[in-house]
């Protein structure tokens, strides 16, 4: 009993459990009552922020992470109780989206007295099939079985780049988006392009872009990013000859400095549409020895098209930078393996024999003479179809329709170039109407 009229301090009539079940970070409210009988006399409420014993102040790894390698993650856990571990204290990481595999998952750190700190280390690591993914991974720490602290870490994915010779170019990137969009649509193509991520590795230089020449360059999304040094690197590969295909919008084009790089050199020379897979070529016209040499190929930004729309942009544009031979025998794999990108590889080599012909009107160079046809492509490509057997070689015969057809829309009536193209194509005018139009 407390004595009538008197000022008393009890303390230790009771405890609080929090429930399991309780979120952390929520605050629990508790009533406390004095009461005689029915009557209250009186209460005060408690307000209790429901907290794990142990805090992680430190999770950190690189800021990109790479495949096939034991990427560290670097942890730190505080005591931030007013008592010390009654048991010892492990710290363990795991994977919880199944992206990674955890390859050093547990740290020992003994008992851990009131606010102290100790450190531990930890690694993960996952196959390149996940790589332009954001990962997830959480930091456990337990005394005992008991779950009493734990913290998150979501961290980006990338590739490191490494040259390959056999490689059919260089795609250059800024963004998990993009990264994912290429590797999604490098699978369908069967393309493996070397890469590039500025986030990795920094601005694209002179040094690693020469190592692409004759090859052609991927940029599938142009932007501010890839501005400054990547630009410049660019800009010099285009100004030696270079072929760079990019994905872009007419906004990305005006707004950012490599966009202004890419217009700047299609200013220079004929712009023309390869339709089988919308694409803006401009590359120069071989009869004038003055135009530039590099090549643009535009397409549609990786942000507006689905994965398979860009591996039609990315086979299409790889074929375009070929020479005629390559064209030619790429042309052949695929229609002998039943690819359905063979269509393109096609468009790829009529594109090319239909642009000479318009380029030696344009420049009136006198190309399909008899003293210069046989250094044509056109002609290159006669010789070659008619060296074929069976498949190929009905396949290449049967560009002579159409190309016949370009030589009278390429020359007028009376014009002595459509005399001059008749007699270049006659090999296989007669080839075709012997083998196809019986």
């Amino acid at each position: 009993k407390i004595p009538g009229r008197s000022r008393a301090l009890v303390t230790g009539i009771g405890s609080v459990k929090i429930a399991d079940s309780a979120p952390i970070g929520t605050t629990q409210k508790v009533l406390v009552r004095a009461v005689q009988g029915s009557t209250v006399l009186a209460q005060t409420e408690l307000a209790l922020t429901v907290a794990y014993p142990y805090a992680v102040p430190q999770l950190a790894t690189t800021s990109y992470v790479m495949p096939d390698q034991d990427n560290a993650v670097a942890v730190a856990v505080q005591n931030v109780s007013t008592k010390t571990s009654s048991g010892d204290v492990t710290v363990k990481l795991i994977s919880l989206d199944n992206l990674t595999h955890v390859t050093a998952g547990q740290a020992s750190l003994g008992r851990l007295a009131s606010g102290e700190t100790k450190p531990a280390n930890l690694a993960f690591t996952f196959t390149p099939d996940q790589s332009f993914q954001t990962v997830t991974l959480e930091v456990q720490v337990l005394e005992g079985n008991w779950l009493l602290g734990r913290r998150q870490l979501r961290v980006d994915t990338s590739r490191r780049w490494v040259y390959n010779e056999s490689a059919p170019g260089l795609s250059v990137i800024a963004s998990n988006a993009a990264g994912l969009s290429l590797d999604a649509a490098e699978k369908i193509s069967n393309l493996g392009f070397d890469l590039w991520d500025v986030r990795v590795e920094g601005p694209l230089t002179d040094e690693v872009i020469t190592k692409y020449a004759g090859k052609l360059v991927v940029i599938p999304s142009v932007n501010s990013a890839l501005d400054g040094g990547t630009a410049t690197a660019v800009a010099g590969f285009l100004a030696r000859g270079g072929e760079v295909f990019a994905g872009s919008t007419n906004a990305s084009l005006q707004a950012t400095g490599l966009g202004k790089v890419l217009t700047q050199a299609m200013a220079k020379v004929p712009s023309s549409t390869f339709s089988a897979a919308n694409l803006t070529v401009a590359q120069r016209n071989d009869f004038k020895a003055n135009d530039p040499a590099g090549v643009v190929i535009l397409g549609a930004d990786q942000t507006t098209v689905s994965a398979s729309g860009l591996a039609n942009e990315l086979v299409a544009a790889q074929a375009l930078s070929l020479g005629l031979e390559a064209k030619i025998t790429r042309l052949i794999a695929l229609t002998n393996a039943g690819s359905s990108y063979s269509p393109l590889a096609n468009a790829a080599v009529m594109f090319e024999l239909k642009k000479e012909m318009w380029d030696d009107k344009d420049a009136d160079a006198g190309a399909f003479k008899s003293k210069n046809r046989d250094k044509t492509r056109l002609a290159q490509f006669i010789r070659i179809a008619l060296a074929q057997q069976g498949t190929a070689r009905k396949t290449l015969l049967e560009f002579y329709p159409e190309l016949n057809a370009e030589r009278k829309r390429a020359s007028g009536w009376l014009s002595l170039r459509r005399a001059y193209l008749r007699s270049t194509l006659k090999p296989l005018a007669k080839a075709y109407g012997a083998e196809i139009d019986e």
